[in-house]
């Protein structure tokens, strides 16, 4: 009887060990499946910072090209002022040689026609009397008033040649202020990439794949862990049923004998 109790209580012990083998494989079987969605929201995750990546990039790419073409359009401006302002300047130089000439051959013109009426007024005041002297005096004033015509006309033309003057001073300015804009928005673009954020976004991207990465491995270790453990959890469950069979051997024996 003592024999008996014993393989019973031997029994009982074998099914509590059993039961709590197959409570600690659920057990490992969650944490396995707990650990299988966590390595997928992590493979997720992992995504996500990669297209993260990608996007802080074509942004990256997009201020280069746009800083490059800023400073095309910034060299090529500059090239066109400075074509101006050599134009403006031969502009000047010549009106100012125009002005030069005409002054001294209207001056020469004015000179040499007074002599020539000069001349021409002591002729007919020798050769004739004094209606000559008048008529002569008449045409002198005719020709006085024609070279104040002259002289208003070339008055005239020197202002239309300050007026153009101004004007290309006036876009000569304008394209200056261009320039600044434009050197501006070159120097705005420069400090947008001082500040380097697009980096420090691509070196936290980095980093936190290194930790994704990090944390996948962790997981994969664990669930070749819990796997191991499930398999240990199988084989003790098998040892157990092996155990049964060989105390219910054991009692058929002992109750043959009795």
């Amino acid at each position: 009887m003592c024999d008996v109790q014993e393989v019973q209580e031997e029994l009982r012990r074998r099914r509590e060990e059993r039961s709590s083998l197959q409570e600690q494989c659920k057990r490992l079987e969650a944490r396995r499946r707990h650990a299988d969605r966590s390595l997928s929201a992590m493979e997720v995750e992992l995504a996500k910072q990669r297209e993260e990546h990608s996007h802080a990039q074509l942004l990256k790419q997009e201020v280069v090209r746009d800083t490059a073409a800023t400073q095309e359009q910034l060299n090529e401006n500059s090239e066109l002022l400075s074509l101006l302002s050599e134009r403006v300047e031969e502009t000047k130089k010549h009106l100012q040689t125009l002005q030069q000439e005409l002054s001294v051959s209207i001056q020469q013109q004015q000179q040499q026609q007074r002599a020539e009426h000069l001349q021409e007024l002591d002729r007919q005041a020798a050769r004739a009397g004094l209606d000559d002297v008048n008529a002569a005096v008449c045409q002198l004033e005719d020709r006085g008033r024609r070279l104040t015509e002259q002289q208003l006309q070339l008055n005239q033309r020197q202002e239309e040649l300050w007026e153009r003057e101004k004007r290309l001073l006036h876009k000569e300015e304008g394209l200056k202020q261009q320039e600044e804009g434009l050197k501006q928005q070159e120097e705005e673009l420069k400090q947008q990439e001082q500040e380097e954020g697009l980096k420090q976004q691509e070196e936290e991207l980095k980093q936190q794949e290194e930790g994704l990465k990090q944390q996948e491995e962790e997981l994969k270790q664990q669930e070749e862990g819990l796997k191991q453990q499930e398999e240990r959890a199988k084989t003790a469950g098998g040892g157990a049923k092996t155990t049964g069979g060989l105390v219910r051997s054991d009692r058929r024996g002992a109750t043959k004998q009795t």
